[in-house]
C-alpha cells in the first residue's frame, strides 16, 4: 500500500491493525485528522482517540511508530474525558480533543455505549462554546500582546524579528478567536480556525505573516496588531500595570 495513494478506507484499517497490535484493551477507537478526511501527505501522522472502560494511572497522549509510520494517540475513558471537557479544556480554550471525539471516523466499538455517550459529552462540550474571558484574562493578553507589537515595531531585520514575530502569531490569533468568543485551536490549525471565523480575517493573517517571514516587512502584522487591539480600546504606546497576588512571595 502506498502512502501517495491511500484511501480513507486503506488508513482505517490500517490504524485498526495498530491498535489491534498496541492497545487490544480500548473499547472503541477513533480516526481523525488528515488522514481521516483523505487529504493525508506521505509523511501525515495518523491521529487517534482510543477509548478505555477505565485507566487506573489517567488518560495519556503518545506518539509511537508502528511499521515506519507516525501515530498520535489520545487515550481516556469516560471519567477522564468527562473531566477534560470540563475542566481542562475550558480552561484552555482549545477544544482539540472533543472534536476528535464528536467527529472522528469509528474504526471499531461502533455499538460500545460508552462510545455513544462521550461522543454526545464531546459534542455538547463543542455546542456550548469555551467560556468567555473574564477581566483579568483579557487585559493580561492585552498586556502581552501590546508588548509584543512594540518590540516587533523597533526589532531590525533579521532572525530578531523573526523569533518576535513567530511569537506574535499565535498570541494574536489566539485572542481573535477568543475574544470573538469561539473555540482557539492549535498552532498548527489556527490558520483555518480563523478562516472559519472570518474568512476576510484568515486571508489578513495569512497575507501579514507571509509579507513579514517571506520578506521581513513587518507593516502588515503591525497594522493587523493595531486593528485587533483598537477593538478592545488598546492603542499603540499604551501603557499597562499588571499586579501579581500579594500572597506572591516567600
Amino acid at each position: 500500500m502506498a502512502d501517495e495513494a491511500e484511501t480513507v478506507e486503506e488508513a482505517r484499517a490500517f490504524a485498526r491493525r495498530f491498535v489491534a497490535a498496541h492497545y487490544p484493551a480500548a473499547v472503541a477507537a477513533l480516526l481523525s485528522g488528515s488522514r481521516a478526511r483523505g487529504e493525508a501527505r506521505p509523511d501525515s501522522d495518523y491521529d487517534l482517540f482510543l477509548l478505555f472502560r477505565h485507566l487506573p494511572e489517567g488518560a495519556f497522549r503518545e506518539k509511537i511508530r508502528f511499521e515506519g509510520r507516525a501515530f498520535e494517540l489520545f487515550g481516556h475513558d469516560p471519567g477522564t474525558l468527562s473531566y477534560f471537557c470540563r475542566v481542562v479544556v475550558a480552561r484552555s480554550g482549545v477544544a482539540s480533543v472533543p472534536e476528535m471525539v464528536a467527529d472522528g471516523l469509528i474504526l471499531f466499538g461502533e455499538r460500545e455505549p460508552a462510545l455513544a455517550s462521550t461522543r454526545a459529552m464531546a459534542a455538547r462540550t463543542i455546542a456550548a462554546g469555551p467560556p468567555p474571558l473574564d477581566h483579568a484574562m483579557k487585559r493580561a493578553r492585552l498586556s502581552a500582546l501590546a508588548e509584543l507589537r512594540e518590540t516587533l515595531a523597533t526589532c531590525p531585520p533579521g532572525p530578531a524579528l523573526t523569533s518576535v514575530g513567530a511569537a506574535l502569531y499565535p498570541l494574536l490569533a489566539d485572542f481573535a478567536l477568543r475574544s470573538a468568543g469561539t473555540w482557539s485551536a492549535s498552532v498548527k490549525r489556527m490558520p483555518a480556525a480563523l478562516a472559519e471565523l472570518d474568512p476576510a480575517l484568515g486571508d489578513r493573517f495569512a497575507g501579514a505573516f507571509t509579507a513579514l517571514f517571506g520578506a521581513g516587512d513587518p507593516v502588515p502584522v503591525l497594522a493587523l496588531a493595531d486593528s485587533l487591539l483598537a477593538r478592545h480600546g488598546v492603542r499603540p504606546g499604551d501603557t499597562f500595570r499588571i499586579a501579581s497576588p500579594p500572597n506572591w512571595r516567600d
